[in-house]
């Protein structure tokens, strides 16, 4: 597996970007796998999402999707 990037959502600031593989793991919001160039969200609780799975998710919810953490952040 290639390389993806990461944006890791620290409390109150912007999304850092890190790069990385991640192998065995779905997107939680999306079911579907993780592919090469794909941008992919780690909260805090150590949960993995798609960027845009992720932000859309946000729109109508501020808790992790599987763990329902509460999470703040600057967009």
């Amino acid at each position: 597996m290639g390389k993806m990037l990461f944006y890791e959502l620290e409390e109150n600031s912007e999304l850092e970007c890190k790069t990385g593989t991640v192998q065995d793991y779905i997107c939680g919001l999306c079911s579907n796998d993780y592919k090469n160039d794909d941008k992919i969200i780690i909260l805090r609780c150590n949960h993995y999402f798609h960027e845009n799975c992720f932000r859309m998710h946000r729109k109508n919810d501020y808790r992790c999707p599987s763990c329902r953490k509460f999470i703040f952040w600057v967009w």
